[in-house]
Order: C-alpha cells, then structure tokens, then sequence
C-alpha cells in the first residue's frame, strides 16, 4: 500500500526536495485499497502543509495490546489542541490555512475508513512544528 502511495506522489516529493523515512510495516486484514487511501491522504497532506523545500516525513507502526498503530509525522504547522478533533469532520480545515486548496473531505473519508475497520484516528504534535497523524488497526 504505502510503496504504491509514494510512487504516486513521487514528482511532488521530489519537487518539495522531502526526504520519506519509511519504517517497518506489517501486514494486516483489511480492505488494502481503503487503507491505501488513508495512508495516501496523509502523505498527500503531509506534503501539502509541510515545508515548501526539505523536511522529512516518517511512515512507520508499533504493535499495541490491541492492534497496530500506524503513524505519519511531518513537519508544518502544529495543530492546536481546539482543533485536532474539528478537522476530521465533512467540510472542516485547520484555522489560517491559506496555502492550500481543498474542500475539507480528506480526514474525514480517513476517519470513516479506519473507524468502519474498528479502529481510530487522530492527531497530536510530536514536537514544536510537528505533527503526528495516527491510525489503529485492531487485531
């Protein structure tokens, strides 16, 4: 899934110069063209809100008691706290978001995804001027 993801947006990660940190990913069960979908949405904004030259991306997951958690980090604008539920409702965009066209729909398509395979998604800074887009898989 996330291979295909990256040669798909490979001309706009070559021309924004980003660097794809790609961890170990396990095979799950699940609808892979629904989740490839997610995980292409959040690389898609990932480079859409990151630096306009440079900045890593990391695509990776950890095992937890109750299934895998994936992640997508990047640098951009830290999404304050107020926000980090609002966007991933029909329609919604993080506040003063100029740069970047689009009708609001991304996350949450992503959110009807993941929660109609029983996990869940969210997002949390990871450190000043970075953020972190997780989604669960359960067993």
């Amino acid at each position: 899934m996330v291979p295909e993801c990256l040669a798909l947006l490979a001309p706009e990660i070559r021309a924004r110069g980003a660097v794809i940190e790609l961890g170990e990913l396990p095979e799950v069960s699940a609808e892979e063209t629904l989740i490839g979908a997610v995980f292409m949405n959040l690389l898609s904004n990932a480079l859409k809100y990151g630096p306009r030259h440079g900045g890593a991306i990391r695509i990776g997951a950890s095992w937890e008691r109750a299934g895998w958690r994936f992640y997508v980090r990047s640098k951009g604008q830290s999404i304050p706290p107020e926000d980090r539920e609002r966007i991933f409702e029909p329609y919604q965009r993080g506040r003063g978001e100029r740069r970047v066209r689009g009708g609001g729909l991304g996350l949450a398509i992503c959110r009807q995804i993941v929660e109609r395979h029983g996990g869940e998604i969210a997002v949390a800074p990871s450190e000043a001027g970075q953020n972190t887009f997780t989604f669960t898989l359960p067993r």
